[in-house]
């Protein structure tokens, strides 16, 4: 799987489309309709499991990536 990673992390992308919670996620997805959706799961308001729930009504091949960086306390 670590050959894998540089493909999730190459330069040769657009972003075409921010948002700083769940909702904004949704509606930025919906009108744009990217070829992959990368959420994060802990987003204020509408977390990223509830936005990919979301999205996947809307549209049930879509592709969606979530993503969380919480630390470690172990």
């Amino acid at each position: 799987m670590p050959d894998k990673c540089p493909i999730l992390l190459a330069d040769d992308h657009a972003v075409v489309g921010e948002a700083c919670d769940g909702a904004a996620a949704v509606v930025q997805a919906v009108a744009l309709d990217p070829d992959l959706v990368i959420l994060d799961v802990s987003m204020p308001g509408v977390n990223g499991v509830a936005a990919a729930e979301q999205l996947r009504r809307e549209k049930p091949a879509r592709k969606i990536v979530a993503l969380s960086v919480h630390e470690d306390k172990g």
